[in-house]
């Protein structure tokens, strides 16, 4: 994944996706807080934050679900 930012900056951030069976991946990022917390509280209760990556202008955040 690249992120671009106003400053022409980029970022690259390279994952490795255990093969387990019965498990899924979902993706939220945001640059505000706010809208960060929105997304999560729409989220799962069953999921829990795998990875969260935070930058001075975006957080990341990979969240670890059981399928639907």
């Amino acid at each position: 994944m690249l992120l671009g930012g106003n400053y022409g900056y980029e970022q690259a951030i390279v994952m490795e996706k255990r093969t387990e069976p019965n498990v899924s991946y979902s993706l939220v990022g945001a640059s505000r807080e706010s809208t960060i917390q929105r997304e999560l509280n729409a989220i799962s209760a069953n999921c829990f934050i795998a990875t969260m990556f935070v930058t001075y202008q975006e957080t990341i955040v990979v969240l670890q679900c059981p399928p639907n």
